[in-house]
């Protein structure tokens, strides 16, 4: 028992059984524990598919402060159950959020996934970067030429220059604007996952498109939405978006 206090065994005894066979001993404290969401984890949306965590944030639903992470817009859906996946195993029993808060079109490919499950603690540390997190107060979009790295679950931690800016993409009947054109290499699975300045581990921006494919199913080169419009802009019903 939990609760040996002496009103609780006075009932014991009276309801249950009353034997001197039968002795009160307090229980040990549940023991709960807690899973670590890393940038470039993979999730599973519900009868959607795989995407990477890409960056922790917060925003405003309806005047309320709601926690969780950033991932890709594209294919997702409001509401959308979303799950952790380790090991090739989705853990359905145990959804960690819902999508919140979408768009895919503009200037932005992004959803908003609030956490609500407390055994899921989200860190802002970065899959395969030696325990690195990325910065709580810095962000950037770097220039032309300058090495950005991107960390997704299926293509893993890959580095390249950024070939352009403010570039226009279509996605069937979708427009892209202003995204950011970069040489390094990415894999299905991999949308949504965090793209950052090495230096100061400086958020990028988000993992979107993927052109080229070349060997081992990789995309030479890649498309990804710029922070600087995922944070000033309001979007999916939301306001307020910003990473911590």
């Amino acid at each position: 028992m939990s609760d040996v206090s002496v009103n609780k065994i006075v009932l014991f005894k009276k309801y249950v059984v009353n034997s001197g066979a039968v002795s009160f001993e307090k229980a040990e404290e549940k023991v709960t524990t807690t899973t670590n969401l890393y940038l470039g984890n993979r999730i599973y949306v519900d009868d959607i598919g795989s995407y990477s965590i890409g960056c922790r944030a917060y925003a405003y639903k309806n005047g309320k402060k709601i926690y969780g992470f950033l991932t890709a817009g594209h294919d997702t859906k409001l509401n959308a159950k979303v799950y952790y996946v380790i090991s090739n195993e989705i853990d359905v029993k145990s959804p960690l959020g819902k999508v919140v808060g979408r768009k895919f079109g503009g200037s932005i490919d992004c959803s908003f996934v609030q956490v609500t499950n407390s055994k899921y603690h989200m860190t802002n540390k970065i899959k395969n970067a030696n325990g690195k997190s990325l910065s709580k107060y810095v962000a950037c979009t770097p220039t032309e030429g300058e090495i950005v790295y991107k960390s997704g679950y299926n293509g893993g931690t890959t580095k390249g220059k950024v070939l352009a800016t403010n570039v226009t993409a279509r996605v069937g009947n979708i427009t892209l604007k202003h995204f950011c054109e970069a040489s390094y290499k990415t894999k299905h699975g991999d949308s949504g996952g965090v793209v950052y300045h090495h230096g100061d581990y400086e958020f990028v921006g988000l993992q979107s498109l993927g052109s080229d494919m070349g060997e081992d199913n990789y995309f030479n080169k890649s498309s990804y939405c710029d922070q600087d419009y995922i944070f000033n802009e309001n979007w999916g019903g939301l306001t307020g978006i910003m990473w911590y």
